[in-house]
């Protein structure tokens, strides 16, 4: 396998793809840019919608927490599934499995029916998550694989920006905001009537033990423990690190858009430098921007300014990582061993989700006022120690981007 540093780049992220994968690519990355829409919508509606109906904050983070538990218990199952159906066949099932979903909250109003219709949502979302990533990296080539998922993680995180806006539009009563969110779901389906040619069937071989691409790439599916422990953590929690260093509750807001600014724009900037450079270097490099930035943030806090810059840089790092463990996994899986290995990512993603943010807050809480910032240089730095660990423990590779 050619490095990146060896393949003459294209000028556009689609350019190096084959006429007839083309069309492809972009059926599936709009696809689940309008999916991310419909998550935009229901992720802070259901919180508010449980609040009213008397849950507690510890209840609603537990019924947050279903989507990670399916994650965890079904990735493994999962490619197997894409390998009997094929990948159009079993995307459109996923989406038809969230508009269901979507359309049973408002018809049982009810905590215990939604957290078992949660759940469900959730082995929805993790066999969407797969199957589009494992198409998206079989579809894409060395020369612009970095740039595609990158071009995939911003259209998810703009998506989700977009839905997140559409709310106060709909308002939270009653079946508008859930309507909504189906009718998005609806439309995400429209894409895929155009999505051919390569990578439309996948081979039905060595999809089991996913938890063994673990420990053959450990590098990569740790990019995806560290977003979900930092993307969860992040967002439920930044705002009251500011509110504990006696921020206003709009400065604490404006946190949160400004870190989720650097989520939309960072990722482009690293998977172009990822078609131009060694991908796991890249990966190490960008790790320890986030040590240091998370390390200085204590200071930046105090500052308009360096806050805003480091508060866009870490959210951008975030997905930044998350894009580049993806891009490593297609450069070094294809076929079946990519969806299983793309299972593994997926489940990983889901343990960092649960684990993320009771680890944060207990630091918060142990650590005042900057337990946040001092946690995600634990997170951090634990990561890019290991990273430069297995960097001298593995030998190079002659031509490959390893």
């Amino acid at each position: 396998m050619e490095g990146a540093d060896d393949v003459t780049t294209p000028p556009t992220m689609i350019a190096a793809v084959p006429p007839g994968r083309q069309l492809s690519l972009v059926a599936i990355i709009a696809s689940i840019s309008v999916v991310g829409v419909t998550f935009g919508i229901t992720t802070p509606l259901l919180s508010i919608l449980l609040e009213q109906m008397g849950a507690s904050r510890t209840l609603i983070g537990f019924n947050a927490s279903m989507p990670a538990v399916a994650a965890i218990g079904l990735a493994p199952v999962l490619p197997r599934l894409i390998a009997v159906m094929g990948q159009r066949l079993f995307m459109a099932l996923s989406l038809g499995g969230v508009l269901a979903t979507l359309l049973a909250f408002p018809m049982w109003p009810s905590i215990p029916a939604w957290f078992l219709i949660r759940f469900l949502m959730g082995v929805a979302a993790t066999g969407l998550f797969i199957v589009s990533e494992t198409w998206i990296n079989q579809l894409a080539t060395e020369a612009n694989r970095g740039r595609v998922i990158a071009l995939y993680s911003t259209v998810l995180s703009l998506g989700l920006v977009i839905g997140a806006l559409i709310l106060p539009l709909t308002g939270v009563d009653g079946w508008p905001p859930f309507l909504a969110g189906a009718a998005m779901t609806a439309l995400a389906g429209v894409p895929l009537l155009f999505a051919r040619g390569d990578g439309s069937v996948m081979a039905a071989h060595d999809t089991r033990g996913v938890l063994r691409y673990v420990r053959e790439a450990p590098d990569a599916i740790g990019a995806a423990l560290l977003m979900g422990v930092l993307y969860f953590g992040l967002f439920s929690l930044l705002p009251l690190y500011g509110l504990a260093l006696d921020f206003d509750t709009p400065q604490a807001a404006r946190m949160v858009a400004i870190a989720g600014s650097g989520l939309v724009v960072c990722p482009l900037v690293v998977g172009w430098l990822a078609d131009r450079m060694d991908r796991a270097q890249l990966l190490r490099g960008l790790v320890l921007v986030m040590v240091l930035a998370a390390a200085t943030l204590p200071w930046a806090m105090l500052h308009t300014w360096p806050r805003s810059a480091l508060l866009f840089l870490i959210g951008g790092g975030v997905v930044g990582v998350y894009t580049l463990g993806l891009t490593l996994l297609g450069q070094r899986f294809q076929g079946g061993r990519l969806a299983a290995a793309n299972g593994a990512f997926v489940l990983m993603f889901g343990v960092g989700e649960m684990l993320g943010p009771p680890f944060m807050g207990a630091f918060m809480d142990l650590v005042p006022p900057h337990g946040f910032a001092w946690s995600m240089v634990c997170v951090c730095g634990a990561y890019y120690v290991f990273l430069r660990v297995r960097a001298l423990q593995t030998p190079p590779r002659s031509g490959a981007n390893a």
